[in-house]
């Protein structure tokens, strides 16, 4: 449950230094800056798997839920942000993860899900992309199977690329399924490279 972020540097001299200029522990000057390193704890996260930044925010995905942290004027300063939690479903496998230009997708136990702005962009919510197309193709994919896709984005035909193997498969790097989302179409459809009769090649 912790984000550590380093000071506001001008060259990468420093990089890892997460902590203040001042003593916070002198009796003289102990305040602490806007441009100072620091740590952002969120004690609800368990099991933070990615960071991913969007337009002004941060967002801190976990196997229990997604929070937003964003700076109160839209500017992030050690000494002002703000941490927002905007979402339940969490993130467990991070492979899974894809950013179509900023906007991320990612595979849960219970959907593919997205994130979408309100009408002024202030706030964020999930959307469940399954739901309503592919829900029970989607359920007959075990839990071994989703752990184990990896997510790939096509920019040039604006496609999202989900790789899996099939429930049960012993080999561990063999991903002969394929889920494609088709982005200007919000359509989904399944591509699957059948094995061979013997010594059969395979997706890895």
């Amino acid at each position: 449950g912790l984000i550590l972020f380093s000071r506001l540097l001008e060259t990468n001299d420093g990089l890892g230094d997460c902590y203040q200029i001042n003593d916070p522990t002198s009796e003289d000057l102990s305040d602490l800056l806007d441009t100072d390193g620091g740590v952002i704890r969120i004690p609800d996260a368990v099991g933070i798997t990615k960071l991913h930044s969007y337009n002004n925010s941060l967002f801190v995905f976990a196997e229990n839920g997604i929070w937003r942290i964003k700076g109160v004027d839209d500017v992030f300063r050690a000494t002002e942000y703000s941490v927002t939690r905007i979402s339940e479903v969490g993130l467990r496998n991070p492979d899974s993860f894809v950013s179509v230009e900023g906007v991320p997708f990612w595979w849960a136990d219970n959907g593919i899900y997205t994130l979408t702005p309100d009408q002024a962009g202030f706030n964020f919510r999930e959307q469940n992309l399954t739901i309503t197309t592919i829900q029970s193709f989607y359920e007959n994919i075990n839990s071994t199977a989703k752990a184990r896709t990896q997510g790939y984005y096509d920019p040039v035909n604006q496609r999202i690329f989900w790789l899996y193997p099939d429930n049960g498969e012993t080999i561990i790097n063999k991903l002969n399924n394929i889920l494609i989302l088709d982005i200007p179409l919000q359509a989904f459809y399944p591509w699957r490279v059948s094995d061979q009769e013997a010594n059969t090649d395979y997706i890895i």
